[in-house]
């Protein structure tokens, strides 16, 4: 993602308040990086009480055609309703039909989009099970994802952007993407890796002895890699620190950023795919769940 340099935004929007906080989170984020976006609308079928109708096939002369345009005209207003509500300029909008996720991905391939920005509800497993847009759009998409909660937040001006690194997720990458989004903002980034316990610390705090969540240093040769990458970053002119904590990473990099109060989190991810993820509890879904402030997922190795 190349939001230093005028990148290319596509945001997916509906009625929901999850979407219209994911497209003034997109709007400030071209604003801070003189980006361009797009909002766009995918509808599946012809609105009606309750659901959506599947189309039917016509009945004398072409009243399927009257209907596409009937609605296409009213699906176009959700769009445009969003974009009114925002600051000017206000961004170009799209409307299709079809699947939501298919058509973002569709449209970030058309675009040559740098980042997909969707909102999300909360919820991991829910959501995956339901085939929710965020959920597939991750499974799916080769680039990065930025999903915003309805309750998220602008950016604190004392806050930092979180990479949860680990050394099988493409570390250096999640780092650099998420070294781009710190300076987007204007905030400070923190390198966070979490470590299995060493069996010294393991046995301790089986005693009561070791209090794992203070274990915030990043020192030890093990974990050269994690100096590496943040040595590299501030020749960048980013603000870094590293941080090295002990044990579960679903269970910790949640806990760590809301320590650190952060403005955002970046993690890495195999693109398991939404349902398989949500079962097996991986730690972008996990983050995810749990998480107040926005998330990127950055692009898999």
């Amino acid at each position: 993602m190349s939001l230093d340099s005028h990148p290319r935004i596509l945001c997916g929007v509906d009625e929901s308040a999850a979407a219209a906080n994911a497209a003034r989170w997109a709007v400030d984020l071209a604003s801070r990086t003189g980006g361009e976006l797009v909002l766009l609308h995918a509808y599946h079928g012809p609105p009606v009480a309750g659901g959506y109708l599947q189309p039917r096939p016509p009945i004398g002369p072409t009243p399927a055609a009257e209907l596409r345009t009937e609605v296409g005209a009213a699906e176009s207003a959700v769009a445009e309703a969003v974009a009114s509500r925002l600051d000017d300029p206000a961004p170009r909008t799209m409307t299709v039909q079809g699947d939501p996720a298919v058509e973002l991905i569709a449209a970030a391939r058309d675009l040559d989009a740098d980042c997909i920005i969707v909102g999300r509800d909360r919820g991991t497993l829910g959501a995956a099970v339901l085939g929710s847009v965020s959920s597939d759009v991750i499974g799916s998409w080769d680039g990065p994802v930025m999903v915003i909660g309805a309750d998220a937040t602008a950016p604190a001006r004392d806050g930092v952007v979180l990479a949860g690194l680990a050394p099988e997720h493409a570390p250096a990458q999640v780092a650099r993407e998420a070294a781009r989004l710190a300076k987007a903002l204007g905030t400070a980034l923190v390198l966070g890796h979490i470590a299995p316990d060493p069996p010294l610390l393991e046995s301790l705090a089986a005693v009561g002895s070791a209090d794992r969540l203070q274990r915030l240093s990043a020192g030890g040769e093990e974990h050269r890699w994690l100096h590496t990458i943040a040595e590299d970053l501030e020749m960048t002119g980013v603000d870094v620190e590293a941080v090295v904590r002990y044990g579960h990473p679903a269970r910790e990099l949640p806990a760590l950023a809301e320590d650190w109060s952060v403005s955002a989190t970046a993690v890495g991810s195999r693109r398991r795919g939404p349902l398989r993820s949500a079962v097996m509890g991986s730690t972008s879904s996990a983050v995810l769940s749990a998480a107040t402030a926005p998330v990127l997922i950055a692009s898999p190795a």
